[in-house]
């Protein structure tokens, strides 16, 4: 949570509500991800929601920067947790190793998400390019 003097710029508030992609691949699985109603904020305690049955991730359109970034993976990793088969009685090191395994599939498969990610964490990606 951004400490109370944070205020997000009319920009970055945009760039929320617009995020500049509309899906995400999780491994094999692929997600559409869109804002969530005033219904669904209520559900997803405001914040964000994923619905693996129906791969679906909800985010609040107002959370400012770099709320936005970690809710956004936050509800990323909910989705790899049911891509990835994994079950509560998984043990950490099973779970770190099967979800950095799905976090380098999400940033290498969604180049606009990645530089979404990124901007929202404060780098320029402006040249931004993908190594051959």
């Amino acid at each position: 949570m951004p400490s109370a003097g944070i205020v997000a710029t009319k920009q970055q508030k945009a760039n929320m509500r617009n995020l500049p992609f509309k899906k995400v691949r999780l491994v094999s699985t692929e997600y559409d991800i869109r804002p969530m109603t005033d219904e669904e904020k209520e559900i997803g305690e405001g914040h964000g929601l994923c619905l693996k049955n129906d791969c679906l991730i909800l985010y609040s359109p107002k959370a400012p920067q770099p709320m936005a970034a970690d809710m956004v993976l936050h509800e990323i990793c909910h989705g790899l947790w049911y891509v990835m088969s994994l079950e509560e009685k998984d043990a950490e090191e099973n779970v770190v190793s099967r979800l950095s395994t799905g976090l380098v599939s999400l940033f290498k498969d969604n180049p606009k998400f990645t530089a979404w990610f990124l901007r929202q964490c404060g780098y320029d990606t402006t040249n931004l390019t993908k190594l051959k």
